[in-house]
């Protein structure tokens, strides 16, 4: 027969609570369970505040409502249902699902096999900002094609040393570039950065704000910079710099325009500047460049 604990969560702030049904064959494992606290923490951004590895054997359902913090949980073996604002998923090994902060979710295992999940509780004074601009402020399932990378990634926190000043400003750091990753993982996250890379490929002439872009598209700077770096190995600014300069040398080889109308043509603006990231890229000014191509 089921016998129903209903409890209020230790951790629970802003009316989250768990609520448990366990039956007799339930067992939770706590592997290990680290908690992050201390003056140092109260005014980081953001930071890992809980990391803790459980296994669930038997049916076992938690719901947190208006849970405060951001929750990464990582699925190791097993599954686990999910559901939040009438969405329901399913996670399996490799699956990690993202808890928003504010929400209202209702999470339980299966009676037939044990769960296994290693969970971070993200914590900070800017974490609502932080999450917003990643694009984890909505609950997600997002599959994880190396999940034991990642999952090394969750436990490097163990290791942290005490709360000091410098390791919660590791463990801020850590937390961010965490963030970072799992951001690039989101579904169709990629698709506003091809938009962008379209437009600076064809708008290239005209003055282009990177930032507007972004604001425009719904993907933050960081974002958009992670999606250059990976596909071309420059910055968004960089990459259209060189897109300018490339078009300048076709002009500069095919026509008679002057520097300072090939600068404007490709767009950059300043004569003087142009040159001077002519020189850089290609080891001559503009002007030099062309006298030698009328010698050869």
């Amino acid at each position: 027969m089921n016998r129903k604990i209903q409890r209020q969560s230790l951790n629970a702030e802003n009316g989250s609570y768990d609520l448990c049904t366990v039956d007799k064959n339930t067992r939770c494992i706590n592997l290990h369970n680290t908690t992050w606290h201390g003056k140092y923490y109260f005014d980081l951004p953001v930071y890992c505040g809980k990391l803790f590895e459980s296994i669930w054997h038997g049916c076992r359902e938690v719901k947190h409502v208006n849970f405060p913090h951001l929750a990464l949980e990582l699925q190791f073996a097993g599954k686990m249902q999910y559901l939040s604002d009438n969405k329901l998923d399913i996670t399996e090994p490799g699956s990690l699902y993202i808890i928003a902060p504010g929400s209202s979710v209702r999470f339980s295992s299966f009676p037939d096999t044990p769960s296994h999940r290693l969970v971070l509780l993200i914590k900070g004074n800017n974490l609502n900002s932080i999450t917003s601009t990643l694009h984890l402020d909505k609950d997600c399932c997002v599959k994880v094609d190396k999940y034991e990378e990642l999952a090394e990634k969750f436990r490097k926190f163990v290791s942290l040393p005490g709360n000091d000043r410098n390791a919660a400003r590791i463990n801020s750091s850590m937390t961010y570039d965490l963030l970072l990753e799992i951001s690039g993982m989101l579904p169709n996250a990629t698709e506003p950065a091809q938009k962008i890379l379209k437009i600076i490929e064809e708008r290239y002439p005209i003055n282009i704000s990177i930032s507007e872009l972004c604001s425009r598209y719904g993907i933050s700077n960081t974002s958009l910079w992670r999606f250059f770096k990976k596909e071309f190995g420059v910055s968004p600014m960089e990459y259209l710099t060189d897109l300018r300069l490339k078009k300048g040398l076709e002009i500069l080889r095919n026509t008679d325009l002057s520097i300072r109308t090939i600068a404007r043509n490709c767009g950059i603006h300043d004569a003087s500047n142009f040159c001077s990231l002519f020189k850089k890229k290609y080891g001559s000014t503009p002007a030099v460049f062309r006298n030698h191509l009328k010698k050869q």
